[in-house]
């Protein structure tokens, strides 16, 4: 038989069937490991540089350095999947470097704070508003006539150019793309005492998310995603910041009104969040009618040898340690704890290696390598060129 393309190997881990090797991924990659790994600024995640390209280049140059960095990424890395989705536009403001690290665009001001690569973002000129007014404002918001968003072409065009590259080079990966549209963790206090005092908000608030994301995973449908990521962060190490009730009564039915597309359309699809689920994992998967289970988070207590003997039935995707290990470990560590995790996966498919998350600033550059350097080892197939170029210094 054929080796498997990456394709075929992704999408049989979804359908359970035992795949030649656990397939790897890794959804988002920030710098500095991104710009190692391509020996250069990354026009997609080094967010001082985007900013300098959305500031002095023109559109396509834009698309196409992001479009060339995205599948580099990928390619070097031997991914089996892709991430994609939208970029920008052609008619796009342009930022203005107003201080270091500091931009504005329009009425908004961004700052990127380079020891966390948090990005505060600020109107230029706020109007302060009162807690009441804040609520009044966003209860008028739900209770408006709900009107379904508008996708320009051209604001897909880096998904299409790097089908087109893919196409040109001859490479069969799967295409991963997300839609977080029902998450809590970004939710204003007031909206998270909704859940208690008015539900009839809240419920009305994840009708329309999900009215929003159905639109926008038909998009995505269309332009050949494979796998569609859903969800959204709602919980810590310390659980769910809202009961699992509140969730099987609020989030999950919204969930399961979107994957239930998903599937209409030949599609299969993920739930997504950080944290300790235990308690409402139920709600989470079974009541959201999803296939699979992404960013298990290993530092928050989720086993992922647990979740295959309880829940086998889904698709994991990630569970690799970025607080500390990908962070702190030593290549040994990091190459002990990828064997772990794909042990600990493996099984009638039902597993892709990929990170609790991201790789995040903190993740060394060399603990991104020595994961896929273990799993090329674990498998004997010839590690990656970002592996042995790692390896030659």
């Amino acid at each position: 038989m054929p080796p498997l393309t990456s394709h075929q190997r992704a999408l049989r881990a979804f359908r359970h069937v035992e795949p030649d090797r656990t397939p790897i991924f890794e959804k988002l990659i920030k710098p500095p490991a991104a710009d190692v790994l391509l020996g250069h600024p990354c026009a997609q995640t080094n967010f001082p540089y985007r900013m300098e390209l959305l500031e002095k280049c023109e559109w396509e140059e834009i698309v196409e350095r992001e479009a060339q960095d995205i599948l580099a990424k990928a390619e070097l890395l031997g991914m089996d999947l892709i991430p994609l989705g939208p970029s920008i536009g052609r008619g796009f403001a342009r930022p203005k470097k107003i201080g270091d690290f500091t931009w504005q665009t329009g009425g908004t001001i961004q700052r990127f704070m380079p020891d966390s690569e948090v990005i505060e973002s600020r109107p230029a000129n706020p109007v302060k508003m009162d807690p009441e007014t804040q609520a009044l404002n966003q209860q008028k918001a739900i209770e408006a006539e709900w009107k379904p968003p508008q996708y320009s072409d051209e604001a897909f065009a880096v998904y299409r150019r790097v089908k087109e590259l893919m196409k040109q080079k001859g490479l069969d990966m799967a295409i991963f793309s997300m839609a977080y549209y029902a998450g809590a963790a970004t939710l204003p206090p007031f909206m998270l005492e909704w859940f208690h005092t008015r539900p009839e908000l809240i419920k009305r608030h994840y009708e329309k998310q999900a009215d929003s994301a159905i639109v926008y995973i038909r998009k995505l449908a269309e332009l050949g995603a494979d796998i569609i990521a859903l969800g959204g962060d709602f919980a810590s190490d310390h659980g769910p910041m809202i009961s699992p009730k509140h969730y099987e009564e609020f989030i999950a039915p919204a969930l399961k009104r979107q994957s239930d597309v998903v599937h209409e359309l030949g599609k299969v699809c993920t739930n997504a969040s950080d944290g300790d689920l235990w308690s409402v994992l139920e709600g989470f998967l079974v009541w959201a009618g999803v296939d699979g289970y992404e960013e298990i988070d290993y530092a928050a207590g989720m086993d992922l040898a647990r979740l295959k003997r309880e829940y086998g039935s889904f698709t994991f995707i990630g569970n690799m340690d970025i607080r500390h290990i990908m962070t702190r470990g030593s290549v040994e560590d990091v190459k002990r704890a990828t064997v772990e995790c794909i042990e600990k996966g493996r099984g009638d498919g039902g597993h892709i290696l990929m990170s609790s998350n991201c790789i995040h600033k903190d993740c060394r550059p060399e603990c991104l390598f020595a994961m896929y350097e273990a799993h090329a080892e674990h498998f004997g197939y010839d590690p990656p060129v970002a592996v042995k170029r790692w390896r030659e210094g």
